[in-house]
């Protein structure tokens, strides 16, 4: 894919995450959101969580749907997400494979569950392989309260402005979480980039 000036993944400059240029459009969104609509599974996720760092408390480490992505049955949004790892390193220079190993996620956050997801990071001691993660935004804030995507940075947090179809690219070691959706229902689909382990 051949970015210009305008579409290159920038990074501000107290920032660890990159915006990038749409990479899903309008109809390609809807398709996603339907697919999840349409099927999907409870995901949850129990773990130690960040209190004393950050003061927060939720009672599970995450409560979405889900529905998985395999490269079998919808190998275009591989493609397209391939493309968007590429693009974002550009910037962050990192030793990544070609291809996305990990099974990519549909993810939605409904108000009737508080759907969240409490801080963590992608990557763990047991394996420190992945390197970029990214999540695509699916709808706009404007249709749901809460559901912030938030980075912690050097004991600050960031929240970042989720515009639908424009990927968010970071390192995977990077503490975030998706604050309690209070009204509506946030959609995004996240998806991981390997290489060799952090050193």
């Amino acid at each position: 894919m051949n970015l210009n000036d305008e579409q290159q993944l920038t990074a501000g400059r107290q920032n660890y995450f990159l915006v990038g240029a749409p990479c899903f459009d309008n109809v390609q969104i809807e398709r996603l959101k339907a697919l999840v609509d349409q099927q999907s599974e409870q995901a949850e996720v129990h773990q130690a969580g960040m209190e004393s760092v950050t003061g927060s408390h939720y009672e599970t480490g995450r409560r979405t749907q889900v529905r998985f992505l395999t490269p079998q049955e919808h190998g275009w949004v591989y493609d397209i997400l391939t493309e968007c790892f590429r693009a974002a390193n550009q910037e962050l220079r990192y030793e990544i494979g070609s291809d996305i190993h990990d099974v990519v996620q549909l993810l939605r956050y409904d108000a009737e569950e508080a759907g969240h997801f409490r801080w963590h990071a992608d990557t763990l001691p047991s394996d420190m392989t992945r390197k970029i993660s990214m999540t695509v935004p699916l709808n706009s804030p404007d249709e749901y309260e809460g559901g912030q995507l938030q980075f912690l940075q050097g004991g600050v947090v960031a929240a970042v402005v989720q515009r639908p179809g424009h990927p968010v690219a970071f390192p995977s070691w990077l503490v975030h979480q998706v604050t309690p959706v209070t009204r509506g229902r946030r959609y995004a689909l996240v998806s991981w980039m390997r290489g060799p382990n952090w050193r």
